[in-house]
């Protein structure tokens, strides 16, 4: 999905995955099958290290995937050790992108995946979506990622809370 600031996207994302509820109908999916990364994440005052392991015992990532993961956004060194709230948010959404992508997963659902990210990072990212064995739903300000989607929505309007 596509579109300007305002128009609900981030929105209709959380309503998908029962952030919030509808206005009206009801929202029906299987979330052990779908994984996300949002646009903006909890101030956590956890290491990486601490995440990463409290995501192993729930079972909800593959641990060795996710360090594969963080080498390939290049976030090595000390950084795993470091409190998520004291890294950048480049190396922030590195950190959550490979989290959602190293889960085992029918559907990943990316909000504004390309914020805050260098040239590098936005061609490993965009490698990771195109070999990616499952649904992707991307929401975004920009239509021109060089991913073969099936198919763009473009949303209209303003976002009137």
């Amino acid at each position: 999905m596509a579109g300007a600031n305002g128009s609900g996207k981030s929105t209709l994302l959380h309503i998908a995955l029962g952030f919030l509820a509808p206005d009206s109908g009801f929202v029906c999916m299987e979330m052990q099958s779908t994984s996300y990364a949002l646009q903006t994440d909890g101030e956590l005052t956890l290491t990486g290290r601490d995440v990463m392991r409290d995501l192993e015992v729930a079972g909800s990532v593959d641990i060795e995937k996710m360090k594969e993961l963080l080498g390939g956004f290049m976030l090595t060194g000390d950084i795993p050790d470091r409190k998520l709230n004291e890294l950048s948010m480049g190396q922030r959404k590195k950190f959550y992108l490979s989290a959602a992508f190293s889960k085992p997963a029918n559907l990943l659902i990316l909000d504004e995946p390309t914020n805050h990210l260098d040239a590098s990072a936005l061609d490993y990212l965009y490698k990771l979506i195109r070999g990616y064995n499952g649904a992707v739903l991307v929401v975004s300000h920009t239509k021109d990622m060089p991913i073969p989607w099936d198919r763009i929505i473009d949303l209209e309007g303003e976002n009137h809370v």
